[in-house]
């Protein structure tokens, strides 16, 4: 999170990440999600988030993918993209 906090970019926040060795957050955690936004000026001093606007779901065993598949996301939202989605989910393989 924070790579890329500048007006007007989009980055992505898993607050439900999971933890160093895989493990969920919360005992019995197979799944977690990660959200995509925009960071976006504040009324008076700073950034940010905006509503999320995409969502990338997977298994916590597979929280690398998940994270390499955001961040593509974030990259193709920033030069321009338009996703015709909401979310997805990435495969477990």
């Amino acid at each position: 999170m924070n790579r890329r906090k500048v007006e007007g970019c989009y980055d992505y926040d898993g607050a439900c990440k999971p933890g160093p060795n895989g493990e969920g957050v919360w005992a019995g955690q197979h799944d977690f999600s990660v959200s995509i936004f925009m960071w976006v000026r504040k009324a008076y001093i700073g950034l940010k988030k905006a509503k999320a606007v995409y969502r990338v779901k997977g298994a916590v065993s597979n929280s690398e993918a998940v994270y390499r598949r955001a961040e593509d996301i974030c990259d193709f939202l920033n030069d321009g993209g338009i996703l015709k989605k909401k979310s997805e989910r990435v495969s477990d393989s």
